[in-house]
């Protein structure tokens, strides 16, 4: 409707600025998730302990963050924001099952880090996540001090950060970037108000000079890491890496070498903000050449799982998140749960073997078996206008696909219809299943 209403430019401008969309609604839906907007001392003095806390259980909030992330995909009015987000925390990715405290820390990142800076400019966000106490932990800078580096963060803010693994950077630059993080930690007393927060340990950082990417870094303090930041959040590399990566979340597989010249230019021209990259990305005409039938992008498992729910707009009602995040486990896409700093990979040979459980997902949701969902199969004849089964199949291609079902795909549908032994709302139900579980709805 907001589309229809605004036209694709209008409506991606608004969707830019997510702070003016009243977004009430769903924001009274989360309110049930009191842990979102605790710190992270208040996470440890409620929630942890051996059998929990005063509040509750450490994964019982970590499911909260689980509940309100698919809440928020399928009720907020800031869809595009969500996204962002969503794309961020897999690029900055550090799983959430890691034990209390990184449940803790994932928890203060997605407020403090990712919601506070997705359309920002991206050097802040950079900055905020080497400072967050949950990139310090997993990647262990924690344990990064002067006379025993540890490399892991050096390596991955490089590698999967920023430049890209061939972005011009070498072993002896990780080694010396290292060097220049040694000292950055966290305050680790869970009795402590502070604890978690950002703490620079001058006694625990290497004070000699350092080469990293060709320039000299004089000995001192946080600064050194902190101007290393400054230079590879706003380098060539970086602007590419990142451009052909939004794209791919965003478009395709394979962006053209137009596309990523183009986005990374935008990226650059404005010291790094990320609004003048996306502009570029979901442009119009690039999203106009998008064929998703004869270049199709396979939709995750999470994207397929919300996209089917918001296109039953009313005809579905989400009473509990839970019975979609047990769903994503088997699946292999719990959101947090990726064990790896390189995130959810955005590729076909990782979610194209699946087949089985991506049909029963789809069977699940419009059968009202899913549990946390109520679909009643007379809400999807009202939802479809009441067909006839002979206008089934095509009432059908219209709502779910804009009348844009491949024609293989919907003569199967139509034969499908034709042939079921069932009638009136089970067969509605039923061959709206049976159209989320083609080609042209599992690919996008």
């Amino acid at each position: 409707m907001e589309l229809n209403q605004r036209g694709y430019a209008g409506w991606l401008n608004w969707q830019l600025q997510p702070e003016l969309i009243d977004d009430s609604i769903c924001d009274s839906m989360l309110s049930q998730y009191p842990t979102l907007s605790l710190t992270a001392y208040e996470i440890a003095q409620g929630y942890f302990g051996t059998g929990g806390g005063p509040l509750g259980t450490h994964w019982g909030m970590a499911q909260e963050l689980r509940n309100a992330r698919l809440t928020r995909a399928i009720h907020s009015k800031r869809q595009l924001f969500e996204r962002v987000i969503e794309f961020w925390t897999d690029h900055f990715n550090a799983t959430q099952d890691l034990g209390s405290w990184q449940r803790a820390f994932r928890t203060v990142a997605d407020r403090e880090v990712f919601r506070q800076h997705a359309l920002g400019n991206f050097r802040d966000l950079l900055m905020a996540n080497a400072k967050s106490a949950e990139m310090l932990r997993y990647l262990d800078n924690v344990s990064n001090v002067a006379g025993a580096p540890n490399e892991n963060y050096a390596r991955e803010v490089l590698e999967l950060h920023t430049l890209g693994v061939d972005g011009g950077y070498n072993e002896n630059d990780v080694r010396e970037l290292a060097r220049c993080f040694t000292g950055w930690s966290i305050h680790s007393t869970t009795t402590e108000t502070i604890w978690g927060d950002f703490r620079f340990k001058q006694w625990d950082h290497d004070p000699g000079s350092k080469q990293v990417l060709g320039m000299t870094i004089p000995g001192g303090g946080v600064e050194e890491a902190e101007s290393v930041i400054d230079f590879i959040a706003v380098h060539p590399s970086t602007a590419r890496f990142l451009a052909e990566k939004m794209f791919r979340f965003f478009l395709r597989y394979e962006p053209t070498t137009e596309m990523v010249d183009e986005g990374a230019a935008a990226f650059l021209s404005n010291n790094g903000e990320i609004k003048d990259l996306l502009l570029v990305v979901l442009d119009e005409k690039w999203v106009g050449r998008v064929d998703p039938l004869g270049d199709p992008k396979l939709k995750r498992p999470m994207h397929l799982a919300l996209s089917l729910v918001r296109s039953l707009g009313d005809a579905t009602r989400l009473l509990d998140p839970v019975g979609i995040d047990t769903t994503l486990v088997s699946l292999g896409h719990r959101s947090y749960n990726w064990p790896d700093p390189d995130g959810y990979p955005d590729a076909l040979d990782t979610w194209g073997a699946n087949v089985l459980p991506r049909w029963n997902l789809a069977h699940d949701i419009c059968q009202n078996t899913m549990n946390g969902l109520d679909t009643p199969s007379w809400m999807i004849g009202q939802l479809l206008g009441w067909p006839s089964d002979d206008q089934l199949a095509d009432a059908i291609n219209r709502h779910l696909f804009n009348g844009y079902m491949s024609r293989k795909d919907l003569q199967a549908l139509r034969a499908y219809i034709s042939g079921s032994p069932l009638r009136s709302m089970s067969l509605r139900a039923e061959a709206y299943a049976m159209a989320a579980c083609s080609p042209s709805f599992q690919f996008a």
